[in-house]
């Protein structure tokens, strides 16, 4: 689900902006925002998992997901699109790292490479179907059609989350940011934070 709503918010971003009517210098601010909030608000919300239970965590960005991506159709002017989107790219861009911190605490050290490797697949087969899931939905409710598949795929995130919501500790291990262009091993992740 987190590569799917990746894959829909980065793949089809720029048709939505389009289709909302930003020019292309609007377009790629508008996406270069997303991205930089996205990779901010992986530092505080990662530090949260690390004090609270990670599910908690995952549980309450994909809800303000959804309250977010509700919100847009019903709220007048392109201000709130631009918070909008802005606003799903802080909360939802991060959530394969939380997911990826939520696994590995679960995991001995020798499942953890075999474990990182398919959730890099599921998470690829993920956001090779966000964009066709965004197209759709642009193509059947205009521009504001786009916003609801993030309530469908973030809803259904909540939704998994607390129905697989555990109080178990195995371990627990602090977070680290992992960028969505290379997950690696937590061991790699380590060194290279330390540096």
């Amino acid at each position: 689900i987190a590569g799917t709503a990746t894959g829909a918010l980065l793949g089809m971003g720029p048709v939505y902006s389009q289709s909302a009517g930003f020019d292309v210098w609007e377009t790629s601010m508008l996406m270069a925002a997303a991205i930089t909030a996205g990779a901010l608000l992986q530092f505080p919300l990662g530090r949260l998992s690390d004090k609270i239970w990670r599910t908690d965590v995952i549980i309450g960005v994909s809800a303000l997901s959804v309250l977010v991506a509700v919100a847009v159709p019903f709220v007048p002017g392109q201000g709130a699109r631009v918070a909008a989107f802005i606003l799903l790219g802080a909360l939802l861009l991060p959530l394969y790292a939380l997911v990826l911190a939520l696994a590995n605490d679960r995991l001995r050290p020798d499942q953890m490479v075999a474990a990182g490797s398919g959730l890099v697949l599921s998470f690829g087969v993920g956001a090779a179907a966000g964009p066709v899931a965004a197209s759709t939905a642009i193509e059947l409710g205009g521009a504001d059609g786009f916003f609801w598949v993030f309530v469908v795929l973030a809803g259904a995130l909540t939704l998994g989350a607390l129905t697989t919501r555990s109080r178990e500790n195995h371990g627990k291990a602090d977070f680290l940011p992992t960028p969505l262009s290379s997950p690696n091993t937590p061991e790699e992740r380590r060194e290279a934070h330390a540096e």
